[in-house]
């Protein structure tokens, strides 16, 4: 049986052989394509309730299409303890949240036994806001975060 010789490309499927520009199925499909940007950022931090005094650290952030991951450090120094506290996280990429539940995301203080916390959207001021409640321990601490929105 004789050995079967490869077929000659004649031209390339993605290339326009008269414009010498991509196809336009190709620039459609390129187009639709999530846009991908990461970098990091040193958050704002605004006290909301029971905190005597924050500290932000430089934070990293993955964007991809619509959807902003966040995570990094910040220290909070509680006011008192057996209290709810309540810390604001400036965004990376600007959102108008209109509902908690638009960002989502956990911390916690590994320094404490138990001391977590939960993230949610701060609808009235476009931010991201850690809540936990004290215990006993109202040291300040470092928290490691992460969370995850939309922009909207």
């Amino acid at each position: 049986m004789p050995a079967s010789l490869p077929l000659p490309q004649t031209r390339l499927p993605f290339i326009d052989p008269q414009t010498k520009d991509l196809t336009e199925p190709w620039k459609r499909f390129l187009l639709a394509l999530p846009v991908i940007v990461t970098g990091t950022y040193t958050p704002t931090l605004t006290g909301v309730t029971n905190v005597a005094a924050s500290t932000a650290y430089v934070c990293q952030y993955l964007r991809v299409g619509p959807m902003v991951t966040v995570s990094g450090r910040v220290s909070i120094d509680p006011t008192a303890g057996a209290t709810l506290t309540q810390l604001g996280i400036s965004l990376p990429v600007p959102s108008a949240f209109t509902a908690a539940e638009q960002c989502g995301g956990a911390a916690a203080a590994s320094a404490v036994a138990g001391y977590s916390g939960s993230i949610l959207a701060d609808a009235t001021n476009d931010r991201a806001e850690l809540a936990f409640t004290t215990g006993a321990d109202v040291a300040n601490r470092v928290w490691g975060f992460s969370f995850m929105y939309q922009v909207l």
